[in-house]
């Protein structure tokens, strides 16, 4: 059988379970695996298929049975043949004796073949001196001395069998999109902490990329409840819930705060190896489902009697986290100053005297931007400006807008995704570089809170001329 060179081995006799070593010309056996003496390697011999060399690691002298010193009392027995280590090489055929033990055979001569075993103790007539010699007759039944078993001391990984179908029964904690099987809607809570009526009540949408409100963490509860989860939304940290007095057909399901009291218990019910799901209540006979057994987008879930029909029947597909996003791209922008055109209306952006930003019609009234890398080579850039008291502020991020701030620690850091223009130009998509699932992109679309006007900062969506902006040099203020 065909040994790899680099690989190395432990060599235990099977008769004595002790370990071939050596530290210079004498080859002995010990009773524990030492990687400072005992490790071994195969050599083929260059001239002969299956023939092998064993080679010591730890000293690079081979098993031989040419005796160190033409003095010492060696000497060849009748019986056996003392085996030492040293410069030349006795080369042996391996032969499979059982599961992962093999024989060592030497043939002396065309009619002469020995076979190495283990011999901590020479018997009568051997030679002195050495644990292990060649002996020209053995059995190779179980326990044989001349039985030994390779073990690999750098083993390749092991192999993992990964099932092609996942077994979710019970469901495993994590993080899950909640899927309905009509309609393929995703459940979904609202994006209010508090609602105008004091409640939240979840509903069923299209899945939009990347949206925490879509994300649900399933965790299993203790004390023996066989399938019983609490849900919780990933955007609020609002529980599902219903209300515990009133677990009837028809009643509505909401967002539990996670104010010190139990979360809302349900109860998983499905069969084989976690395909289909029904979100039910124990004990009280209702299941997650819709008014009207369809499902609309934007419908609220509510509780109804449990029957076996498709709008009460729900996927739980895993959430996997994303690695940070990298981007390999080149610069494209120098750094320096720059005015910034809205691609939609080809207005300049600019920096109110509030620190809101807007837009102005002309380059003459807009304020100039600065374009600052934070090393030699990346493609990463904060976007600046100067303050009419010379005040240094930055384009930041917060929420799902735009804003500015005089701190350069929460400063935005961004970069562009060039798409060519019809005249000639080029636009950039301005993308926050640390977003991923989705990307997300600087925005002209304008939203209002609270009688003030922002930039919008959404999902990237490509060739849409709101996320698109042009960059015009120009000098310091």
């Amino acid at each position: 059988m065909p040994f790899a060179q680099d690989t190395t081995y432990y060599i235990r006799s099977t008769g004595t379970n002790t370990y071939l070593a050596t530290t210079g010309t004498r080859i002995y056996t010990t009773n524990r695996k030492d990687e400072s003496v005992g490790l071994w390697r195969f050599t083929p011999w260059p001239l002969s298929s299956g023939l092998y060399a064993l080679e010591s690691i730890n000293t690079g002298r081979n098993l031989t049975t040419d005796a160190p010193d033409s003095s010492s009392p060696y000497t060849n027995s009748s019986l056996y043949l003392p085996v030492f280590a040293g410069s030349t090489a006795v080369y042996m055929y391996i032969s499979i004796r059982g599961d992962n033990v093999y024989s060592m055979e030497h043939w002396r001569t065309l009619n002469t073949r020995l076979y190495l075993r283990a011999e901590p103790e020479a018997p009568p007539g051997a030679a002195s001196g050495s644990d292990a010699v060649f002996s020209s007759s053995e059995t190779f039944e179980s326990g044989s001395k001349a039985v030994w078993a390779f073990e690999e001391a750098n083993p390749p990984p092991p192999i993992v069998h990964l099932d092609s179908f996942v077994v979710k029964n019970p469901l495993p904690k994590g993080v899950y999109r909640i899927r309905s099987l009509s309609g393929g809607y995703l459940l979904t809570m609202p994006k209010d902490s508090v609602a105008k009526d004091g409640e939240v009540n979840p509903f069923v949408a299209k899945q939009v990329p990347g949206d925490l409100y879509q994300r649900w963490t399933v965790t299993p509860q203790t004390g023996g409840k066989t399938n019983c989860v609490t849900i919780t939304n990933i955007g609020n940290n609002l529980h599902l819930a219903g209300h515990q007095g009133n677990l009837t057909d028809g009643a509505p399901v909401l967002g539990q705060p996670a104010d010190g009291k139990a979360a809302f218990s349900w109860e998983l019910a499905t069969s084989g190896s976690g395909v289909l799901f029904f979100i039910g209540v124990q004990d009280a006979g209702v299941s997650l489902g819709f008014a009207d057994y369809e499902v609309h987008d934007s419908e609220q879930v509510q509780l109804k009697t449990s029957d076996n029909v498709p709008s009460q029947i729900w996927f739980f597909e895993t959430v996997r986290k994303l690695a940070p996003a990298v981007y390999h791209n080149t610069r494209v922008i120098p750094a320096g100053w720059y005015f910034i055109e809205l691609q939609e209306t080809n207005y300049y952006l600019t920096v109110s005297d509030t620190g809101d930003l807007s837009d102005v019609r002309t380059r003459g009234a807009a304020v100039k931007f600065n374009i600052s890398y934070a090393d030699e080579k990346g493609p990463k850039f904060t976007i600046s400006y100067l303050s009419k008291d010379s005040v240094k502020s930055y384009i930041t991020v917060s929420k799902e807008h735009l804003e500015t701030t005089e701190g350069s620690k929460q400063a935005t850091e961004w970069i562009v995704i060039p798409l060519e223009h019809h005249d000639g130009g080029t636009a950039y998509h301005l993308v926050d570089a640390s977003s991923s699932d989705p990307r997300m992109a600087m925005s002209s679309r304008m939203i209002t809170d609270r009688r003030r006007s922002y930039y919008a900062f959404d999902p990237l969506a490509e060739q849409e001329v709101m996320q698109m902006f042009r960059f015009f040099e120009t000098t310091g203020p």
